[in-house]
């Protein structure tokens, strides 16, 4: 009988079955099961580009990574314009932390098929570990529109969103994955309860807080959940009920353990014992003392207690919190210390809202005699208020966040942002009290201007009003007064009120009118843009009453007495009754969600608040001849006028 010879087998042609088998388990996941076989066939010499891929594949699930990449771009030379070994290679390099190179081949994937769900979904999250945050989130768009059965291109977005504070975009994102999801698993939802806490969504949160399966949950899971309760439960004084929620899990490993222990020392401040507070904080930083929220609250407690200097310390953890509001820039020049600057060049740099820019900038004046060059980068909104108020400063608009290697930096020695200016110019509360003085130069010629068009009296009293801020969150609207509250102001005699309420509509000052208050308001003025303009009107005024928002700062550095209504407990006031950043303010504590009572007191109170005023204020007026050349006024009148701030 002939002996049939056997058809030789082709190095580059790999037995199907065996390439079949390989390909079904890794599409099942199974990609150490698959190295076996992968390896075997290596054995044997084939080199099909197929093969060389699904071997990498094999080889990167078990971390072979040096292995895999030798693998795949053999295969990738075979085939140069397969969109899913350029994937392929893209992980490799990503999981290798060649961002940039990973970036390029998810990209080129994405041209050569662009139908490919695969490559889309990775090039976001190449870009969204390289914070290109906007072109992460195209690029998981693209992946979601090729296969909506996905929900994690959605998840990431979710995530960025989270990131960068933007809850409102994320809530959005996340009702959609929602929608899209086949099944809602206990994690989603409680992802979907995490941006409700952001947003300080009390409702959704007490309104599917019970629809969570916590068997569904893993044990940090749980943590978290009952971290977000807790954190509800706090904000509505429910102080006891919040400490039970949190106590149990400060003994148990999860990976919320530390902000448990940092939520339960903030709960024991805020119910009074503030020093035991401070002990949990330390002990937590004694074991753990990267802890960054561990740290910033703390410093936070122990600006609360007056300890300024150890305040300051801990409070440069700020630049390390995720939810931190402000740039974190980077320049080649090092961070001032303090040392002489005479003959140097530094630049101070703004930071966080406009409000504490403006509380900061009360120190920039102590710059002056240190006989160096001063730059300031600002809000743009504000540069007109310093280069009038500091003109021995250079003024500049706030720049970029990467500024190393930029020759607009190179020549300065020092950099400093302007919120750990305190640490070297103000580290005790006597600092304070002793230096800090009225910092913003006023606008005469507007503020007599606005008397005048008021026609203020010499026995009447203007007085400004701002009751909310356009920040509008749970949290802080209880310490927010609602338009309907300001009605008994009108008990004050000899009054004339103005608005210097920022973001104000016309329909709040008619309410307000028709409810009685005859509040006079500049409609043609954008008090929130124009603040050189909002501090004419600010300065204007006899004294100003205000909730806890920028007006408030701005009346104090202009040298107006402010009324200042807030919350019992806040670092502002370093552990006195009162602010010490602000020689002209008055504070006045008020329970959550007590501005009824707050404005009654304020009105049984007014006679000595006065006298208090007329010790305090900067301004010298003469409003003799106001009644005749002024307009008259009327209950009946909706005061419109046209207002055109002066050149700074």
């Amino acid at each position: 009988m002939t002996k049939l010879a056997r058809k030789p087998v082709h190095k580059n042609a790999p037995p199907q079955k065996l390439l079949k088998k390989i390909h079904a388990l890794q599409k099942r996941g199974q990609f150490a099961e698959s190295k076996p076989l992968c390896d075997a066939l290596e054995a044997q010499g084939f080199e099909h580009p197929d093969f060389l891929h699904l071997h990498g594949l094999a080889m990167t699930a078990s971390k072979e990574l040096e292995g895999a990449l030798v693998k795949v771009y053999a295969a990738h030379q075979q085939k140069p314009n397969d969109a899913m070994i350029m994937n392929t290679l893209g992980v490799i390099m990503l999981q290798m932390k060649e961002l940039e190179a990973s970036i390029e081949l998810f990209k080129k994937a994405t041209k050569a098929n662009p139908d490919l769900y695969d490559p889309w979904k990775n090039l976001g999250i190449a870009l969204r570990h390289a914070e290109r945050f906007p072109a992460a989130e195209v690029a998981f768009k693209c992946a979601y529109m090729r296969d909506r059965t996905q929900i994690e291109p959605l998840l990431n977005i979710v995530y960025m969103l989270i990131d960068s504070r933007h809850y409102k975009k994320a809530e959005e994102v996340m009702d959609t994955l929602l929608e899209a999801a086949h099944t809602v698993t206990p994690s989603l939802r409680l992802k979907r309860m995490h941006i409700a806490a952001r947003l300080e969504d009390f409702d959704y949160i007490t309104s599917n807080r019970d629809r969570i399966d916590r068997t569904g949950l893993t044990l940090d899971e749980t943590a978290e959940l009952d971290n977000i309760w807790a954190s509800y439960l706090q904000t509505h004084d429910r102080y006891d009920e919040a400490i039970e929620t949190l106590e149990p899990w400060v003994s148990r490993d999860t990976i919320h353990q530390e902000q448990c222990v940092t939520s339960l020392g903030l709960l024991y401040a805020e119910t009074g014992k503030l020093e035991e507070g401070i002990a949990y904080h330390q002990d937590l930083l004694g074991k753990n003392p990267d802890h960054v929220a561990g740290r910033f609250n703390l410093g936070l407690l122990q600006f609360k207690t007056g300890d300024v200097a150890e305040g300051y310390k801990n409070y440069e953890a700020r630049w390390e919190r995720r939810e931190f509001p402000s740039k974190r820039r980077k320049f080649d020049a090092p961070r001032w210390q303090g040392e002489p600057i005479k003959g140097k060049k530094l630049l101070v740099w703004r930071e966080q809202g406009i409000g504490d820019e403006v509380r900061y900038a009360s120190i920039l004046p102590e710059l002056e005699a240190l006989g160096g060059s001063v730059t300031f980068e600002c809000s743009p909104k504000l540069s007109p208020l310093w280069d009038r108020s500091f003109p021995w400063a250079q003024i500049e608009h706030e720049g970029e966040t990467e500024c190393r290697g930029d020759e607009t930096y190179a020549d300065f020695d020092y950099q400093i942002p302007i919120g750990s200016l305190g640490a070297i110019f103000r580290p005790t509360v006597d600092d304070y009290e002793k230096k800090q003085v009225p910092w913003i130069r006023r606008y005469t010629e507007t503020e007599n201007r606005v008397r005048r068009e008021l026609a203020i009296k010499p026995d009447e009293t203007l007085i400004g009003v701002c009751w909310r801020s356009s920040n509008v969150v749970a949290s802080r609207n209880r310490y927010f007064l609602d338009r309907t509250q300001l009605v008994p102001l009108q008990a004050i005699p000899n009054s004339v009120f103005l608005n210097v309420q920022y973001d104000c509509e016309q329909d709040e000052v008619d309410d307000i009118r028709k409810l009685g208050l005859d509040l006079n308001h500049y409609a043609n003025l954008d008090q929130k843009e124009d603040l050189v303009g909002a501090c004419g009107l600010i300065g204007a005024c006899d004294i100003v009453i205000s909730v806890g928002v920028s007006v408030a700062d701005l009346a104090a550095g202009l040298g107006v007495p402010v009324v200042q209504i807030g919350k019992k407990s806040s670092e502002i006031f370093l552990g006195t009754d009162h602010v010490p950043w602000y020689p002209t303010c008055m504070s006045l504590r008020m329970a959550p969600d007590g501005g009824e009572e707050m404005i009654t007191d304020i009105v049984n109170r007014w006679p000595s608040i006065m006298q208090w005023a007329e010790t305090v204020t900067t301004a010298q007026r003469d409003d003799s001849d106001n009644a005749a050349a002024g307009t008259v006024r009327s209950a009946a009148s909706a005061l419109d006028l046209e207002y055109v701030a002066p050149a700074a």
